[in-house]
């Protein structure tokens, strides 16, 4: 089958290339303002996330950044394979984990090396799951 280029707008295009679906692209940088400045994130960097109503608290070692955005929103944009939701307000970047231990409540706690503890309230079989191949 012979591939023929077409002219839309005086642009060559080949019909086949522009069929095939684009591969799925994740953040690589965060912008978070800090005071009046704006400073630039590497998603690596990121320990955990945590929900505020519309805004959320990203955790970078010490620091703590606020952005204006839904967990959601932003939970769809990360790599699935370096971050994981643990609970309804909290997605915590899989490197980061130092430990998992029991809560006296019953449920589980990511310990981060930051040492920010962290509800697990998924199931506690996936995310040791997640952090063994991340």
């Amino acid at each position: 089958m012979r591939k023929r280029a077409q002219s839309i707008f005086g642009k060559k295009w080949n019909r086949d290339v522009a069929a095939t679906p684009r591969e799925k692209r994740y953040l690589t940088h965060l912008a978070v303002r800090k005071g009046d400045r704006i400073v630039i994130l590497k998603i690596t960097e990121i320990e955990a996330i945590e929900s505020a109503g519309n805004y959320l608290v990203v955790q970078v070692g010490k620091d703590t950044f606020i952005v204006r955005e839904t967990l959601t929103a932003l939970a769809s944009q990360l790599e699935p394979g370096k971050f994981m939701r643990v609970s309804r307000a909290a997605i915590v970047g899989l490197d980061h984990i130092k430990e998992l231990a029991p809560n006296f409540v019953g449920d589980k706690v990511a310990i981060l090396q930051c040492g920010k503890h962290l509800t697990i309230t998924r199931r506690l079989r996936d995310v040791e799951e997640a952090v063994k191949f991340s």
